[in-house]
């Protein structure tokens, strides 16, 4: 139980007693049970981050003065001086590991020291570049920054080197050469981080520092994929990228669902918030315009890897059946979005007009919308309701200034939602009472 549910629990113990719900001996039982929790130390968040932070102002204000004379210095200085920096950091850490593993501000240290070699180690790389001419490739310069550092998330089990690592290897995929491996290497480098990101799931699930290390993780798997696979996505582009974002939404739900709050839970906040965006995306007629009669052009490699999502998509979507059930409701409202997709090309490689492809996205939406409002009204979550009200919202608004229909069928289609409306509030209104007229 978390800090704050614990505090508002001892909050009603006074009430309960003087109502004669729990005994005083149980009120205090309780007191007890949970005493640790609220007793635990507070983390050294601040004491982490201001280090962090004043670390890397060093290290920049580092790089800034060695510029101011850069041009002067000899290449024999030039080299002293990287070495020397990278042989001051590497002591300071060493220093590190051997005074501070038994403190209790020693995860701040490492995080501080292994951060400060990190930089250093980028800075000599490109010091010792700059200074002979070596091949100006900024991809072979990130590729071999990451990996010399990556050594450093081991040695002194530090996340912010290993959220630097994501960073760079991300950025690798981007503006990185590649010969015969190709862009798919990318998978063995989010690989080598894998194991950390997996001790911190199994010895600090739920910290800050993991749930940080997981956004930066599915991001970092979101941004690779586009850039891995750019080659294989161009007329399936969105019914691929619903597949991906549903993958990410099952994945969370399986195995990263265990957490509070929303916002820790990466996955599943990412995988939604993808397939609403597409999903809207999608209720515009205009895309399937200038979709036309593209289709026919597909390659074979965009639907051998879209088949294949759609393949690892099932054997997710079938698992959480097993685990979870068909009541569970985001499953059955999300999970379906890769077949709606799919309907949708469906019918635009008959109807290139895109008429019919627009009115199922727009039906699909509306229902996404809809159910999201009623099961948080049922379950009296403020939050979500807000969410279901600003996706209905939305679609309301673009359908209302949409020029690609006619003022008929516009006013058509806005007077039947609204009647619809009105009949649902009615029957709601009738049935709530007649639940009080039975229990008076």
């Amino acid at each position: 139980m978390s800090k704050k549910a614990v505090k508002w629990l001892y909050q009603q113990l006074p009430e309960l007693v003087e109502k004669n719900v729990i005994s005083a001996e149980n009120a205090e039982r309780i007191r007890e049970y949970y005493e640790p929790i609220t007793q635990r130390p507070q983390p050294k968040i601040f004491l982490a981050v201001f280090g962090i932070i004043g670390v890397v102002l060093v290290g920049l204000g580092i790089i800034l003065i060695l510029a101011h004379n850069w041009d002067q210095l000899t290449r024999l200085h030039r080299m002293a001086i990287a070495v020397g920096m990278l042989l001051a950091a590497q002591t300071l850490t060493g220093a590190v590991i051997w005074f501070k593993k038994d403190k209790k501000d020693s995860a701040v240290w490492a995080e501080c020291a292994a951060t400060l070699l990190m930089l250093i180690v980028g800075a000599a790389i490109a010091l010792v570049g700059q200074t002979y001419h070596l091949v100006d490739d900024t991809g072979g310069y990130l590729l071999t920054w990451m990996l010399l550092s990556l050594p450093l998330v081991y040695l002194l089990n530090v996340t912010v080197p290993a959220l630097m690592y994501l960073i760079g290897i991300s950025l690798w995929t981007a503006v990185g050469y590649f010969d015969i491996l190709g862009k798919q290497i990318i998978w063995a480098l989010l690989g080598l981080a894998t194991p950390y990101y997996y001790h911190l799931l199994r010895t600090a699930r739920g910290k800050n520092q993991t749930v940080i290390f997981s956004w930066f993780f599915t991001l970092s798997l979101c941004f690779c994929f586009g850039f891995a696979f750019a080659r294989y996505i161009d007329k399936l582009s969105l019914f691929t990228y619903t597949i991906w974002f549903t993958i990410l939404y099952f994945v969370g739900s399986l195995w990263f669902d265990e957490e509070a709050a929303a916002w820790q839970k990466p996955f599943k906040l990412v995988g939604l918030l993808g397939t609403v965006s597409l999903t809207f995306l999608m209720t515009f007629r205009n895309l399937w315009l200038s979709l036309g009669d593209k289709l026919y052009w597909t390659t074979t490699k965009e639907y051998i890897l879209a088949f294949a999502l759609m393949a690892f998509a099932v054997l997710l979507g079938s698992r959480l059946l097993r685990t979870k059930g068909i009541q569970y409701s985001l499953f059955s409202l999300f999970g379906v979005a890769p077949l709606i997709a799919g309907a949708a090309y469906l019918i635009q490689s008959y109807d290139t007009g895109g008429v019919g492809a627009t009115v199922l996205l727009n039906a699909y939406m509306l229902v996404i919308s809809l159910t999201v409002i009623m099961t948080s009204i049922r379950e009296g979550t403020l939050g979500t309701l807000n969410i279901g009200m600003i996706m209905l919202a939305a679609l309301i608004t673009a359908r209302f200034f949409d020029i690609e229909f006619s003022f008929i069928v516009r006013g058509s289609v806005f007077v039947a939602l609204g009647i619809g409306f009105l009949i649902a509030n009615l029957v709601m209104v009738r049935r709530k009472a007649g639940g009080n007229d039975d229990e008076n």
